[in-house]
């Protein structure tokens, strides 16, 4: 019980943290550290540490051979949107979470599709899921902890960095997936690196 306690007391602060963290970014957009980065190997980085933390039977798969490329980025800040992303099919997978992870390039534009065969939602609640402190009508277990933040700052992050978040999914009880869209950075993007916002380039 008490290891229990000091789990959810670590995710409380931890939100808690992300959440004054995005009331920064949306004043001082100038504040993000932006780094050049290779998006395949990153997110096979940040996937591999959840496959430690995810014990058997849950499992991801991952599909990323199409993201063998460089995004300009703030790592920390998309680190915490994929956390969220996991964190969130972990959480309302029906019983063992199967999570998917595949990327696909289409010209100068990628994206990442995070899926899960949890509880899914309404496909009219696609937006409604980004607002604070709402949690889709769903036969998931109330007993799930959560404050309904997570998505709302994944979906402010990917903002401030100049990326696209979506959720989509087929119904309750089909699983759901969430989207990320983005460029891939040209000569101009690598100028603007040096410069004080390469967002204006997304």
């Amino acid at each position: 019980l008490w290891k229990s306690f000091d789990q959810e007391l670590g995710r409380l602060k931890q939100e808690v943290s992300t959440l004054l963290e995005t009331t920064r970014w949306e004043g001082r957009p100038n504040d993000l550290r932006w780094r050049r980065i290779h998006l395949q190997t990153w997110v096979e980085s940040v996937l591999d540490r959840w496959r430690q933390l995810l014990p058997e039977p849950h499992s991801i798969s991952v599909e990323l051979t199409a993201l063998d490329f460089d995004i300009i980025t703030d790592p920390d800040v998309l680190r915490m949107i994929f956390d969220n992303l996991i964190e969130n099919a972990r959480k309302f997978s029906k019983d063992v979470a199967t999570i998917r992870v595949r990327g696909e390039r289409e010209d100068e534009r990628w994206r990442i599709y995070v899926i899960d065969d949890g509880w899914g939602f309404e496909p009219k609640d696609a937006k409604k899921i980004f607002q604070r402190f709402w949690r889709a009508r769903s036969p998931a277990p109330y007993s799930i902890p959560g404050t309904g933040l997570g998505l709302y700052l994944a979906r402010v992050a990917s903002r401030a960095i100049g990326i696209r978040l979506r959720a989509e999914s087929d119904g309750i009880g089909k699983g759901a997936r969430f989207v990320l869209k983005g460029k891939v950075p040209d000569e101009e993007d690598d100028r603007l690196l040096s410069g004080p916002d390469p967002r204006k380039s997304q």
